[in-house]
């Protein structure tokens, strides 16, 4: 017997996670779609930017 795995459903594909595709993400997201954003550049190593939100805050000198 073979068990499959149910694939998963998205709401909106988003090809692009530049500017313009990032911020369709965001405001999908907003609205309660699943989305998902496809991307086929090359991968960009983390140049040491913070990952959550407050350490981007604390990064640019914001206080919460």
């Amino acid at each position: 017997m073979t068990v499959t795995q149910p694939r998963p459903v998205y709401d909106v594909a988003i090809v692009g996670s530049g500017a313009g595709g990032a911020t369709a993400a965001d405001m999908g997201t907003k609205v309660g779609a699943d989305v998902i954003t496809l991307e086929a550049g090359p991968n960009t190593p983390h140049f040491g930017w913070p990952r959550c939100p407050p350490e981007v805050l604390a990064h640019f000198g914001i206080k919460e």
